[in-house]
């Protein structure tokens, strides 16, 4: 017997020894309760499946031979678990999060392969998205128009880095950005982003590091930000310039964060930290006059508490287009106290206070509601110095597979708001029938109602599309001049969703007919633009 012949028959001998309790697992059927990891397979698919008739053409080939698939190790250094560990279901339901996440992937699951005795395989399955983006873009919305000239890689040489260069221009500037980020610095767990802006108004940069709760049970964290910007704001109303003020910011913050577990789907996080922001205003050339604020500086300690309770639905078609959205539906409640002080460089003597609250609610499997409230304020002495409380409210009514009915409201109330930083609504922020920021002040109410419907119509598998009918109702107002008038619209669209892009850009055609004012403004509206969701 040769020496290749004889090989082979060991491996033979020791893959049939190796799987001989091995059985195939089958969809659905129930696993042991104990069970360890015996291996880990990665699958990683590039963005096209060849094998499906619909995406084997010399387009969808060029695609996947021109496409950096992800690197294996990139996958694997997110897994949650590992060969030899107890295997958690409940890790394996993280994981699959954590890379759904990525935009750089479309989607991501993870399956027993085999099942041997109390040993499992487990295979990972992902499929990439096409990062390379570069594109020119058009759009207008409140009887503004604007323009997009980019290029984005999400998935830079298949290791998961993004980079951007963006240019921006609308009716008040023209942005130049340079974008870096990194969700897993030098092959860990640390996260680092770098932003630098050059605009035609000013420019600035932005810096953020740290080591977020990567994982539910992570039982430490810590963030640094860094940024300063200078702009020049403008101000409207009824929809149009009247006048200007520049701002110059520097923003500082840094915490450090430890949790502790209530239960296995809730947890307790806290932090402590600092806070710095130093705000000066200055004139514009086009508003040489203006009265200018004096310049405020908070620099504060602070003390943060987050509860969260981990209850997640997967749901497709809610905020994005033909990909698996996992929606948190748990409470999520953080609650930060800073205490800002002269005798800390500060300009006055504040408390500061900042919460956030969502929740979800599924009363039955074709009904969505999520609910979220922010506060963003100032105290002195026990009373509201300045601040914004927001309530939003979201509503899905699933008709069907490619049906679905989209109501959400916004109340928006805030109290010694600056001039350049109001309260506004119009066709820039939900009032899709009038101009942008057409009613100002420190009150806010909007409702949208939209029911939206898919075809199955998929060019090249490129390319989901679909219609939507809605009407808009809303107000802006000064709260010490009495409510304003609701404002009404109605009108239908056409929607283009890329789903094989990572931008999971949505390109929005609406046409919008106002109901009120029309004396004083179009009869209609139309409204073009790329959206990140709805």
């Amino acid at each position: 017997m040769t020496f290749a012949r004889f090989s082979l028959l060991i491996i033979v001998l020791l893959s049939s020894k190796l799987y001989a309790d091995c059985a195939a697992w089958i969809p659905g059927a129930a696993l042991p309760s104990t069970l360890f990891i015996r291996n880990i397979e990665i699958e990683n698919n590039n963005v096209f499946d060849t094998s499906h008739e619909g995406e084997n053409t010399g387009l969808h080939r060029a695609a996947n031979y021109l496409h950096i698939k992800t690197q294996v190790v990139v996958i694997r250094r997110q897994l949650l678990f590992e060969e030899g560990e107890v295997f958690d279901q409940s890790l394996i339901d993280e994981t699959e999060r954590l890379l759904r996440a990525n935009r750089y992937l479309k989607n991501a699951r993870i399956v027993p392969a085999r099942i041997c005795d109390d040993q499992i395989d487990l295979s990972v399955i992902t499929t990439d998205s096409w990062t390379l983006t570069p594109a020119i873009s058009f759009g207008r919305s409140g009887g503004v128009n604007n323009s997009t000239l980019e290029i984005e890689e999400h998935n830079l040489l298949g290791y998961g880095k993004s980079l951007s260069i963006d240019q921006f221009t609308d009716s008040e500037r023209t942005e130049n950005i340079l974008f870096y980020s990194d969700s897993n610095l030098l092959g860990g767990r640390h996260v680092l982003s770098a932003e630098l802006k050059d605009n035609t108004d000013g420019g600035g940069f932005a810096i953020n590091t740290g080591l977020p709760f990567y994982q539910f049970s992570n039982d430490q964290a810590w963030n640094l930000k860094l940024s300063s910007l200078t702009r020049e704001n403008v101000i409207y109303e009824r929809g149009v310039p009247i006048d200007s003020i520049g701002k110059k910011k520097k923003n500082f913050a840094s915490y450090y964060a430890w949790a502790k577990s209530i239960s296995p789907t809730a947890v307790n996080r806290y932090r402590i930290g600092w806070s710095y922001r130093d705000e000066e205003a200055f004139a514009t050339e086009a508003s040489p006059a203006i009265q200018i604020p004096e310049p405020t500086t908070y620099s504060s300690p602070f003390f943060g508490w987050q509860y969260i309770s981990q209850r997640f639905i997967k749901k497709t078609n809610l905020f994005h287009v033909a990909v698996t959205e996992d929606i948190l539906i748990g409470d999520n409640l953080d609650v930060q106290l800073g205490w800002i002080n002269s005798k800390w460089g500060s300009t006055d003597n504040l408390t500061a206070f900042d919460a956030v609250y969502s929740r979800g609610f599924q009363p039955t499997s074709r009904q969505l509601a999520i609910l979220t409230l922010k506060i963003d304020s100032y105290f002195r002495n026990a009373s509201i110095n300045q601040g914004v409380f927001k309530i939003r409210g979201d509503w899905f009514r699933f008709h069907s597979r490619r049906s679905r009915l989209h109501v959400y409201s916004i109340i928006e109330a805030g109290r010694n708001l600056p001039i350049d930083d109001q309260i506004s609504i119009g066709g820039d922020s939900g009032l899709r029938g009038y101009p942008l920021r057409y009613q100002n002040g420190d009150r806010k109410f909007l409702l949208s109602i939209e029911n939206r419907y898919f075809f199955d119509w998929y060019p090249l598998r490129l390319v989901k599309t679909g219609v939507s009918a809605f009407a808009d109702f809303g107000s802006a107002w000064d709260s010490e001049l009495g409510s304003a008038k609701i404002l009404r619209d109605v009108g239908f669209g056409f929607l283009f969703a890329s789903t094989r892009q990572s931008t999971n850009n949505i390109l929005r055609m609406d046409f919008a007919f106002p109901l009120d004012d029309n004396n004083t403004v179009d009869s209609f509206q139309v409204l073009i633009g790329v959206q990140k969701n709805f």
